[in-house]
């Protein structure tokens, strides 16, 4: 007695792999889709707190950080050299700024940042919530050889000014009214990866000029 295919209840192995490989043909671009979605979210927001990052950097020194407590070098130094003057030390302005500095520097640049109590580098390593470690390096030159400042006087004549007639010495010994700062921040795009140590870091820089005319 033959069987009537009609009344089959059961499916064949090869049935269930057919079944098996259309389905991951239809998912698997479904997948892909997903995946390079999240590395893309992921690079967006990494790159968006490396950004918001110098920018906060470069916004405390041109804007809070006092004159004489940026220091040139790379990376530069954040100290007051009136703390060193036995009298000056005393200062209310002084302590504040020391107490600021404190305070502030260890917010901005994170790890890595601190010499001592009083004294700090502009270097640290800044970690996201989201696991992504970005770092931070700012570079500060006086900018004090041969600079000048040229204007037409009252009756159009060409007047230029050095610095020296300008403002006084610093605590340096220079005569400086211009401080250019660089910000490098630093970013990989693997999770808990220093950047120093990931060749396909991504890098950017951002410049600004702190001015003193008060001498």
């Amino acid at each position: 007695m033959k069987r009537n295919p009609k009344n089959r209840l059961a499916i064949t192995f090869v049935e269930v792999m057919v079944a098996v490989l259309l389905l991951a043909t239809i998912l698997l671009p479904v997948f892909n889709f997903l995946t390079n979605s999240v590395k893309e979210t992921e690079r967006i927001y990494v790159e968006v707190m490396a950004i918001s990052h110098a920018k906060q950097i470069m916004d405390t020194i041109l804007f809070q950080i006092p004159w004489r407590a940026l220091r040139e070098g790379n990376p530069c130094t954040f100290a007051d050299p009136l703390e060193d003057d036995p009298v000056k030390k005393e200062y209310p302005e002084v302590k504040g700024a020391v107490e600021f500095m404190r305070d502030i520097i260890p917010q901005i640049f994170r790890e890595g940042c601190e010499l001592d109590g009083k004294h700090f580098k502009g270097d640290g390593l800044y970690k996201t919530d989201k696991g992504f470690w970005i770092r931070a390096r700012v570079k500060v030159v006086d900018l004090d050889n041969n600079l000048s400042i040229n204007i037409l006087d009252k009756n159009s004549n060409p007047k230029e000014f050095q610095i020296s007639h300008l403002t006084s010495k610093d605590a340096d010994g220079k005569y400086n009214i211009v401080k250019k700062i660089i910000v490098e921040v630093k970013w990989s795009l693997l999770k808990e990866k220093d950047p120093n140590k990931d060749p396909r870091a991504k890098t950017m820089f951002l410049v600004g000029f702190k001015s003193n005319l008060e001498g």
